[in-house]
């Protein structure tokens, strides 16, 4: 069943913390936490359709923002905060068939970018960010191994 609330474990202090609820019910969605900001991105609906939808929960302020839509409505995608941005990647569309296509947030611009695909469709995948300083480099790890890398300044990915 989609759900409307978001819980955060709060780690150093071992409590959870339940926020308001998000405007848009979803299951599957892909969150990731920038700068105070917790952005949730697409998910699926209550019908079972992956949703272009996406927010963004100001943690101090306890309030949820509605972004503009995503350009491709996913499911299941993995997500990474790079400079600034929120990079979305991966899931699976309304065939459940994987998806290749890479979208970049700009917060600043207010608008999401299609970038330089994944170099095979994928699903389940789970990214993170490598480095503390430029260049960063995202890794998508798939089951137990380093599946693509790339540079985030050209967002090309290698496998």
């Amino acid at each position: 069943m989609p759900i409307l609330e978001m819980a955060v474990s709060l780690v150093k202090s071992l409590y959870w913390e339940v926020f308001p609820p998000m405007s848009t019910c979803r299951v599957y969605c892909t969150p990731v936490f920038h700068d105070g900001l917790l952005y949730v991105l697409g998910g699926c609906s209550e019908t079972g359709l992956p949703l272009d939808t996406a927010e963004v929960l100001d943690i101090e302020s306890q309030t949820w923002t509605q972004l503009p839509p995503l350009p491709t409505a996913r499911a299941g995608a993995s997500a990474v905060a790079l400079g600034g941005q929120v990079m979305v990647m991966g899931g699976m569309d309304g065939q459940q068939s994987p998806l290749s296509s890479v979208e970049v947030y700009n917060p600043d611009e207010g608008k999401w970018e299609r970038k330089a695909s994944l170099g095979q469709p994928s699903m389940g995948i789970t990214s993170l960010e490598k480095g503390k300083s430029p260049p960063h480099t995202v890794l998508l790890l798939q089951q137990d191994s380093i599946m693509l890398s790339s540079n985030p300044l050209t967002l090309q990915f290698n496998n």
